[in-house]
C-alpha cells in the first residue's frame, strides 16, 4: 500500500522538453497548411484564400511562397510520376496514382497562376510543367479556369444569376 502514498517524481527540464515540439518556422508551417489544402479541403475560392491571409500573416516573400509550391511539386512527382493521360494498359493502382498527379497539377498550377498569392504578379516563377514532365498543351487541358460551379442549364431558363450553389466547386479535371 506504500506505493499510492508517494507522489510522482517531479518534471525535469530534460522530460518537459521532450514532449513539446520543435517550433516552426514561417515557411514550414505555409508549406504544411499548403499540404493540407491540396489534399483535404474542397480546393475552391475560399481554400485560396486562407492560403493567401496565411501567407500575409507570416509574412511570406514570393521566393517562400515559390519554394514551398516547388517543393511540393517535386514531392507529388516524386510520390505519383509524371501526367499521363494514356492509361489503358495500366492497373487500377496506377490509374489511381495518374488521376492523382493530374488532380495535384492542377490545384497547384492554378497556385502558380493565381495573381491574389503574389505580391509581384511579374515574378519569375519555376516552370511546373518542366518538373512534371508535361507539355503545354497538358498544362492547357488541366489548366482550371475558376473555382465557381455554374450552372448553366439554370442561366438560360434565366432563373439564375450565374453561379450555383454556395460559390465554391471544382472545374473539370480535378
Amino acid at each position: 500500500m506504500d506505493f499510492f502514498v508517494r507522489a510522482p517524481p517531479p518534471a525535469t527540464n530534460n522530460s518537459l522538453t521532450a514532449t513539446t515540439p520543435p517550433p516552426r518556422s514561417p515557411t514550414e508551417i505555409f508549406r504544411k497548411y499548403l499540404w493540407y489544402v491540396l489534399r483535404e479541403l474542397k480546393f475552391d475560392h475560399e481554400a485560396v484564400s486562407d492560403l493567401v491571409y496565411l501567407r500575409s500573416a507570416l509574412d511570406l516573400s514570393d521566393d517562400d511562397v515559390a519554394a514551398a509550391l516547388e517543393e511540393r511539386a517535386k514531392r507529388v512527382m516524386a510520390q505519383f510520376g509524371t501526367i499521363m493521360f494514356d492509361t489503358s494498359n495500366m492497373t487500377d493502382a496506377g490509374v489511381e496514382r495518374k488521376a492523382s498527379s493530374r488532380n495535384f497539377f492542377s490545384k497547384l498550377l492554378y497556385l502558380v497562376e493565381s495573381e491574389e498569392l503574389w505580391d509581384n504578379a511579374d515574378n519569375e516563377r519555376f516552370d511546373l510543367a518542366k518538373i512534371f514532365g508535361c507539355t503545354q498543351e497538358d498544362c492547357d487541358r488541366l489548366r482550371i479556369v475558376s473555382l465557381y460551379d455554374i450552372d448553366l442549364d439554370k442561366m438560360m431558363e434565366g432563373e439564375g444569376g450565374g453561379e450555383g450553389g454556395e460559390g465554391g466547386g471544382e472545374e473539370e479535371g480535378q
